[in-house]
């Protein structure tokens, strides 16, 4: 019920994607923290630029906001549920290959990943 009841309110406030569909907000953020921190591994110099550090301040933004939002949907335990998330969500990106970011559905999780920030407020950037 919880579940539907979270993806019923992204579709109504404007974040109804097919990359979001049948997940818990929490999971989308992890999705996204997921994808931000694969973007900074991309280029092995990048985690030393300015860049590399914006990307990685973001991804802890959006786990963070995960923990939260994890409390909302209910997670007895949110700080063991997002840490075990995290590398599963890594993994799953890891495995679609460096080329996914050339892809139309990076750029659509990309932009809802944009869009559910502002959405929650969060700043991913300083």
């Amino acid at each position: 019920m919880k579940k539907s009841l979270v993806s019923g309110l992204a579709v109504a406030i404007g974040l109804g994607s097919p990359v979001n569909a049948g997940q818990p907000i929490s999971e989308s953020l992890m999705d996204c923290a997921a994808l931000y921190t694969m973007s900074n591994r991309l280029v092995p110099a990048r985690p030393l630029t300015r860049k590399g550090e914006k990307l990685e301040q973001a991804a802890a933004v959006l786990q963070a906001a995960a923990e939260r939002q994890a409390i909302i949907e209910g997670q007895a335990n949110p700080r063991d549920y997002v840490a075990r998330l995290c590398p599963q969500k890594q993994a799953h990106w890891d495995k679609r290959g460096a080329m996914i970011v050339f892809s139309e559905e990076f750029r659509e999780w990309m932009t809802y990943c944009r869009s559910l920030s502002r959405h929650l407020d969060l700043r991913l950037q300083n």
